[in-house]
């Protein structure tokens, strides 16, 4: 494309001018505005870029930290699957498992022994 620019060019007698014929200066002027079209989009796709850099390192950082927080039970979790389901269900019914037992200890004070469930 600059060869072809170059070559439309012709020198004046007059100085270190050059002309151009209309379609000539057409094809300069559209090269000219895809320069600059091209370069802003550059521009646009190197701050992109930039911030997807960014945020892979946020994102890498963060997935670090939560491996190291539970690469023990992931291990365990492996080893012994049966085991840690297990253990990981009575821990989150214990709170109801203890509540239901608060209740129907009150229920036995207050002479209304019935079950709650």
């Amino acid at each position: 494309m600059f060869g072809e620019i170059e070559r439309m060019a012709k020198p004046t007698t007059f100085g270190d001018k050059v002309t151009l014929s209309k379609k000539d200066w057409k094809t300069v002027l559209n090269a000219a505005e895809q320069g600059i079209v091209a370069k802003s989009r550059i521009s646009d796709l190197t701050r992109q870029l930039e911030q997807a850099n960014r945020n892979t390192a946020i994102y890498k950082r963060r997935w670090e930290e939560l491996y190291e927080k539970t690469k023990w039970f992931i291990k365990a979790l492996e080893r012994f699957p049966q085991r840690v389901s297990e253990f990981i269900r009575n821990i989150i019914n214990e709170p109801i498992q203890k509540k239901n037992r608060q209740v129907q200890q009150r229920n036995k004070e207050r002479g209304m022994d019935y079950d709650t469930r």
